[in-house]
């Protein structure tokens, strides 16, 4: 299958957004602060021990430290979702198809941009986890993942598969 492409295509790319979603990483925040919020409040106020399914059995002292845990993992990954959501702000990323590579960041949450040519490809695969499909890139230098999630729609997505997969049978 050939592309057809205009003179203009060749000079300028096509370009595809590359980003979490807002709203997702805001709701991601607000849902990370209330388990840390309500673990840490546990883990201050508890007066008594835990049983788990009748199989795991804990002191006061020994729910106070499980509870601990919780506090720091959900503070953790609060913190985690505060740095992704400002370099969602701050950083403009972004999906790049030329006629003879295409440029895209390294990983999902990298601003490292890589070049990918398309005589490099060896395959492209599309892995389906759970309805969230990603489109796996396998060339020389290793495996590069897109996401569907990290672009606008499912049409971007679709669109960008096509062209990866016409350019790279060229």
């Amino acid at each position: 299958m050939q592309a057809t492409t205009n003179p203009q295509q060749k000079k300028t790319p096509i370009r595809f957004k590359y980003k979490p979603k807002f709203l997702r990483l805001l709701f991601a925040i607000l849902v990370f602060a209330l388990l840390s919020y309500l673990s840490i409040n546990d883990a201050i106020h508890n007066d008594r021990g835990l049983v788990i399914n009748n199989i795991f059995h804990f002191s006061r002292r020994g729910a106070t430290v499980l509870y601990s845990f919780f506090a720091l993992c959900f503070t953790l990954i609060f913190f985690i979702s505060i740095i992704f959501f400002y370099t969602n702000i701050t950083t403009k990323k972004e999906i790049y198809v030329f006629d003879s590579q295409v440029n895209l960041p390294k990983s999902a949450f990298s601003s490292e941009m890589i070049s990918i040519k398309y005589k490099h490809i060896l395959s492209l695969k599309m892995r389906t986890l759970e309805k969230q499909r990603s489109l796996l890139i396998e060339h020389i230098n290793g495996t590069t993942v897109i996401s569907e999630e990290m672009l606008e729609n499912k049409a971007a997505f679709e669109k960008l598969t096509h062209y990866l997969a016409v350019y790279n049978s060229i």
